[in-house]
């Protein structure tokens, strides 16, 4: 389906609404430096998670020198625990990192989605969800949707 096609879906209303990212605390690359994008890629990770880890040069390479687009990766560990891996990986990790409550994991995870386990990857525009699954899809999920 053409980025043209999904962009038709969400203006008429027929894709679900994406979880916000309203009263997360941004750890790394937050809304103080945040670019303006179109298109939004959360992935939901923990710090214990050895799949989730395999993913940041993915996320990294797709964040570099992009303005329509930004990844973000959301975990509900503690602060002071990200905080702590993001200084030990930061050079791998070149995308946003932020905490959010339990809840807001659960929103995606949970939310009717595709994703399930950890990690798991949503791409969101203008509110609204475009897709979801595991980070090994989404290269072509965004070449799909023409981003």
């Amino acid at each position: 389906m053409s980025w043209l096609m999904w962009m038709a879906l969400a203006v008429a209303g027929e894709l679900a609404a994406a979880p916000d990212l309203d009263g997360v605390q941004w750890i790394a690359r937050g809304p103080v430096d945040a670019i303006e994008a179109e298109i939004q890629v959360v992935e939901i990770w923990a710090t214990w998670c050895g799949p989730c880890h395999v993913t940041f040069p993915l996320l990294t390479e797709l964040q570099a020198g992009r303005t329509d687009l930004r990844v973000v990766a959301l975990t509900d560990d503690k602060p002071d625990r990200v905080r702590r891996f993001f200084h030990k990986n930061g050079n791998e990790m070149r995308f946003a990192i932020a905490v959010a409550p339990e809840e807001k994991i659960h929103e995606f995870m949970f939310g009717g989605y595709e994703g399930r386990g950890l990690p798991s990857v949503y791409v969101i525009s203008k509110g609204q969800m475009l897709w979801s699954g595991e980070p090994q899809h989404l290269a072509k999920a965004l070449e799909d949707l023409g981003s």
